[in-house]
């Protein structure tokens, strides 16, 4: 097949939006031509727009006009992209960039992933937007949609929210497919895990904006765990600076941020992820994480909220602890504690690796996505 890619982030990127553009990318040219599509601004017409957009977006703070906003700034980039496609021969469309696709014209098939609809970010990822904003960028979103041949989401979350908010056609077009570790399987260097109440425990969790990933309750989990347990725990951060108290307790250990582009700083990621035991994960919002996936392929057993779709990467009771969203400290080192006293966390282990063999690697997504587009461009 030849497939247009069309995504705002180079798909050699292997950091942007997470990885998802990269791994997908190099999914769908394993077996197809693929030809990347770079929504941009070229002509003086779209650079005058795209200005007078700036500076809407400038005057009107709100984020709910920032959210109305994305659909005249699609509109601006769907110019370029049409441009583009009107001069390559394809098969088929698979969009990372969004709601650009309305304004194409094509009778080719097109298709998507995502882990998200943007109803289900209403008072979730974003708080205070005003109703009419959300509704206008939900029927921009609807109307991408119905032109969609499949969406492949994440998670249930995903599926269970479009059917919340009435998404025509949803149990027709939605196909749920898991997401995978955004790593080189070469490079994984898998070790069976020993655990032991006498041991040091390296739990790590991994974010950017690591308070919403839940650092202050995986900090909390960490000294209850010394304190009152006796466990040697603590928590490796690998992202966002944690604060200063939290880094002179003794309960931290911070590396920083980690660039996968950069070549020594990708293999200190591995090293890292490697060195750890368990992946702490008590994020207050969270579409799936596909950090999940990462820890999964290391065999940590992950210990995370069950909140957005995380639920389907993090699964109760068999490869580690999806708690209520409202779980603290205590509840995290009562879970972490009970996993270690019993040895279930070495079942966890298993299971994890387990996971990630089967379903948790962007192979095996592509092994069941190719075949429904090359169905579907039949």
């Amino acid at each position: 097949m030849n497939i247009a890619y069309i995504s705002k982030n180079n798909p050699a990127n292997r950091i942007a939006r997470s990885g998802i553009p990269y791994s997908i990318y190099q999914q769908l040219s394993k077996e197809n031509n693929v030809i990347w599509i770079e929504p941009r601004i070229e002509t003086i017409f779209e650079k005058v727009l795209y200005i007078l957009l700036r500076l809407l977006k400038r005057t009107l703070s709100m984020m709910g006009y920032n959210l109305m906003s994305t659909a005249f700034e699609a509109k601006i980039y769907s110019y370029s992209t049409q441009r583009q496609l009107d001069k390559i021969e394809y098969d088929c469309i698979f969009t990372i960039a969004g709601a650009e696709i309305v304004y194409l014209k094509t009778d080719k098939p097109i298709f998507s992933r995502t882990d998200a609809i943007i109803q289900s970010f209403k008072d979730y990822y974003i708080k205070s937007v005003p109703d009419f904003a959300f509704n206008w960028a939900s029927n921009i979103e609807k109307r991408a949609i119905s032109k969609q041949k499949y969406i492949f989401v994440a998670s249930h979350w995903v599926l269970n929210e479009a059917i919340k908010y009435n998404i025509k056609d949803v149990e027709k077009k939605f196909v749920v497919i898991e997401s995978g570790a955004n790593l080189d399987p070469k490079e994984i260097q898998y070790k069976h895990h020993e655990y032991s109440l006498n041991k040091q425990l390296n739990m790590i969790i991994v974010g950017y904006d690591v308070m919403r990933k839940g650092l202050d309750v995986a900090f909390d989990a960490a000294k209850i765990l010394n304190e009152k347990y006796n466990v040697k725990a603590y928590v490796t951060v690998m992202g966002g600076k944690p604060s200063d108290e939290m880094l002179q307790s003794g309960f931290i250990r911070y590396v920083g941020m980690k660039d996968k582009n950069n070549p020594k700083e990708y293999n200190e990621f591995y090293d890292i992820f490697s060195s750890a035991d368990l992946f702490i994960f008590p994020t207050k919002a969270e579409c799936h994480g596909i950090v999940n996936c990462e820890a999964a392929a290391y065999g940590l057993p992950i210990f995370s909220n069950n909140t957005g779709g995380v639920g389907d990467y993090c699964i109760d009771g068999v490869n580690g602890r999806c708690l209520p969203v409202t779980s603290g400290g205590k509840e995290y080192a009562e879970a972490i504690y009970d996993a270690l006293s019993t040895g279930k966390i070495i079942e966890y282990s298993t299971n994890s690796r387990k996971l990630y063999i089967e379903k948790f690697n962007w192979q095996s997504w592509g092994n069941r996505v190719l075949p429904i587009m090359q169905k579907a461009c039949k």
